[in-house]
Order: structure tokens, then C-alpha cells, then sequence
């Protein structure tokens, strides 16, 4: 239990995509951590009040592409159009660095495309991996291969850290394009590996938004990132207050932030490899969804208690860590249990609108609560109470799941609730050897 699945079998070829999804998602979040300090640099920069504009900007963007990419995979089949989609973005973000020094509405648009690009990119990732693995060996491997992926941030943010300074924010981008590019060819590499599968999943563009509002999983799904994302909006916001109060250059800035996801990646990683999937094989997925949130209530009471920035900072990394190393694996493997069509419509609406939605609504409500007097005691205390609030759902959601999976019945389904992949105990153990 717990033990390492990245074991290439004989007659399978379970082995090879684990490892190439391990280094898609290695690229993919290297990319993205050396993409996002600079995001956060520029959106300092621009005026840390301006920031829930920017969010506001993000939400349009996402609530746009969720009806595209609800188009592309009914026409075409979503295995296909992962790599694709990075080759895609590969292409747009080598055309921000003379825009950035030439025009001067870019940077806005620049941090919108990086907030635009996190929540899909890793959609992507995560879908194609909820298509390819079955829930049993999902709950092994995903831990394990998100690990992969706190060593790509590490790595990534590391590399800003050190760069930043010298090569200034934009010198940053091109570097991130080649990564880019990595992890186009890794996720071409599973699909070649693993097999396309079936073709496009037909339908019309907006089923995923459908399916998310019919499903009772789905919405609690979304009700429990709209909380967690009001919690990290909350860290953001002070930490970017923070950040612009040391009068400071953009390219320090950028290695501050760059610094907070070192300390993330560096809490995050021997979690995912000695924990995380034990955690969720042993206690189960609701404690494990649970752990962010219960960890978040303690912290936000302890920066009620120590309004400073040190405290601010420790939770920022210490939510960070546990999102990768628990929430997001929990997460992802939830999904393993849907239908193909909630995999990659209703996902891709999950993971960017609803959570980008919440980063708008999240801004603008902690603007005008801090407008009313509220001070950063305050605040906490309200942060404090949907962490409680988040604590309770997720592990409903988990222990919900895990009563289900316990009927050992076999369904297959998809329509809006999809509900379980779920086969008989002697197929399942069968079909989950190969990873």
C-alpha cells in the first residue's frame, strides 16, 4: 500500500504513460511557476487595488473558453486535442515578450493569459489523466505523479528565483515556452502510448455547464473550490499588499514570489511521495479533501490572533502545499469516477470558470469589506469560518464517494451525474495492474 506504482509491467504499457504523465505535468507546472511570478510581479506593478479588475478580466476570459473547448472535444476526441491546446499556448506566449515592451495595456492582459492558462492547462492534464486511469490505480499514481509536479515547480520557481533578478520578468517567458513545448510532447507521448480512444464526445458546447449544474457531486465539487479560492484570494491580496509596501523593483518582486513557491514545493513534495496515497487508500478520500480546509481554519485563526506578515506568509505556503500535495490529487481522482463527457466538458467548466468566478467575486467582496473598516483580524476570522465551512463539505463529498465505491456495483454512465466507474473487485484489481 503506498508503495511506488511507476513500475513498467511486461505486457502493458501501464508503466510508460505513468512516467510521461509525470513529465507532461513536470513541464507543465515548471512552465507555469516560472510564468507566475512574473504574473503576480506585473499585477503588483500595476496597483494592488487594480487586482480584482484583473480577476474580473480572468473570469470573462475563462466563462469564454469553456464553451470553445466544449465545441473542440465534440468534434474532435479530447486525448487529441490536449497536446494540441499546449502547442497552442506554446505559440501565444511568444508573442507577449515584444508586446510587454511595447505596448503598455499588455501587462494586464499578459496576467489574465497566465491565470487564463493555469486553471486550463492543468484541466487538460487532469482530465486526460482521469481518462487513462482507472479509480483504484488513480488513487496510487496521482499522488506520485503530482509529486512530479511540485519537482517542476520547484525547479521552475528556483529558476526564477535565481534568473528574475538578472534577466528581468520578461527574459522569464521564453524559457517558460520551451516547457511549454515539453509538455506538448509528453501528453502526445501518453496518447500515443495509452491510445487516442474513442473519437470526439459529440454533444453541443455548453454540456459541461449543464452537467455541472445537474449534478449534486459536481456542484459540491464547485461549492468547495469557490471556498477554498476565497481563502487563497484573501492570501494573495495581502501578500501582494505586502509585496508593493517594500518599494521594491518588478524583478525582486518577482524572486519574492518566486521564493513563496520554492517554500510550497519544497513542504508539498515528500508529502505527495509519502503520504499522500496511503492517506487517501487507507483514510479515505473525505479525510483527505478535509485536510486543507481544517489545516486553513487553524491558520486563519492563528493570523487573527498574529496579524503580521510573517504569519500571512507561513499560511500562504503552508495552503499552498497542502493543495498540491492533498486536495488537487483527492480532486482529480474524484473525477476518475465520472462519465467522459463530465471528465472533459463539466471538468474544464469546474476547474477554470467556477474557479476563476470565485477569484472575482472573492477580490471584489474582500474590497468592500475592507472599505467598511474591517481590518486583517477581522477578515481572518470571516476566513476562518469558510474554512470550517469547506472542512464539512469536503469530507461529506470524500465520505459520500467512498460509500458509494463500497456497493461494488457496476455502473457506467453519461449523463449529467455519471455517477461511478465502478466494476466488480476482481476486474478492477485486473485492469489496474499495468500501472
Amino acid at each position: 500500500m503506498g508503495r511506488c506504482s511507476f513500475r513498467r509491467d511486461q505486457d502493458e504499457n501501464g508503466g510508460a504513460v505513468a512516467w510521461s504523465s509525470a513529465a507532461c505535468l513536470f513541464c507543465l507546472i515548471c512552465g507555469y511557476t516560472l510564468l507566475r511570478p512574473v504574473r503576480d510581479a506585473f499585477g503588483v506593478a500595476w496597483g494592488p487595488d487594480r487586482v480584482p479588475v484583473l480577476f474580473t478580466v480572468t473570469c470573462i476570459g475563462s466563462l469564454l473558453l469553456v464553451p470553445l473547448y466544449g465545441a473542440l472535444v465534440s468534434w474532435m476526441a479530447p486525448t487529441r486535442v490536449v497536446p494540441l491546446s499546449y502547442a497552442g499556448l506554446f505559440v501565444q506566449l511568444l508573442l507577449f515578450p515584444p508586446l510587454l515592451r511595447t505596448f503598455p495595456w499588455a501587462p494586464p492582459v499578459f496576467f489574465a493569459w497566465v491565470s487564463v492558462f493555469n486553471l486550463f492547462g492543468t484541466a487538460l492534464f487532469w482530465g486526460l489523466m482521469a481518462d487513462v486511469f482507472p479509480e483504484g490505480a488513480a488513487r496510487r499514481s496521482f499522488s506520485r505523479i503530482a509529486g512530479a509536479g511540485s519537482l517542476g515547480g520547484l525547479f521552475g520557481s528556483a529558476l526564477c528565483a535565481r534568473l528574475a533578478p538578472v534577466r528581468g520578468p520578461i527574459g522569464m517567458i521564453p524559457i517558460a515556452a520551451f516547457f511549454l513545448l515539453g509538455a506538448s510532447a509528453c501528453s502526445a507521448g501518453v496518447v500515443r502510448v495509452h491510445g487516442a480512444g474513442p473519437g470526439g464526445l459529440g454533444g453541443r458546447a455548453f454540456d459541461g455547464i449543464l452537467s455541472a449544474a445537474r449534478s449534486p457531486r459536481l456542484l459540491g465539487l464547485g461549492a468547495l473550490l469557490s471556498m477554498q479560492t476565497l481563502l487563497s484570494t484573501f492570501l494573495y491580496l495581502e501578500g501582494a499588499r505586502i509585496a508593493s509596501l517594500r518599494g521594491v523593483g518588478v524583478g525582486r518582486v518577482t524572486a519574492i514570489f518566486a521564493s513563496v513557491d520554492v517554500a510550497a514545493g519544497l513542504l508539498a513534495l515528500p508529502l505527495q511521495l509519502l503520504a499522500s496515497g496511503p492517506l487517501m487508500e487507507e483514510a479515505g478520500l473525505g479525510v483527505t479533501l478535509a485536510a486543507l480546509p481544517a489545516s486553513a481554519f487553524l491558520g486563519f485563526v492563528a493570523i487573527a490572533l498574529f496579524p503580521v506578515p510573517s504569519v500571512v506568509i507561513g499560511m500562504t505556503v503552508l495552503t499552498r502545499a497542502l493543495n498540491l500535495a492533498l486536495l488537487r490529487p483527492a480532486r482529480e481522482v474524484l473525477f476518475t469516477t465520472f462519465g467522459r463527457q463530465a471528465r472533459y466538458k463539466a471538468k474544464s467548466f469546474v476547474d477554470t470558470a467556477v474557479q476563476r468566478l470565485g477569484d472575482a467575486s472573492s477580490s471584489w467582496l474582500l474590497v468592500v469589506l475592507a472599505s467598511r473598516g474591517l481590518g486583517l483580524p477581522s477578515l481572518a476570522l470571516i476566513g476562518a469560518s469558510v474554512a470550517l465551512g469547506a472542512t464539512w463539505v469536503a469530507y461529506r463529498l470524500g465520505g459520500g464517494l467512498e460509500t458509494r465505491v463500497g456497493a461494488r456495483h457496476d455502473v457506467e454512465a453519461d449523463g449529467p451525474e455519471a455517477p461511478l466507474r465502478v466494476r466488480p473487485r476482481e476486474l478492477r484489481a485486473a485492469e489496474e495492474r499495468q500501472f
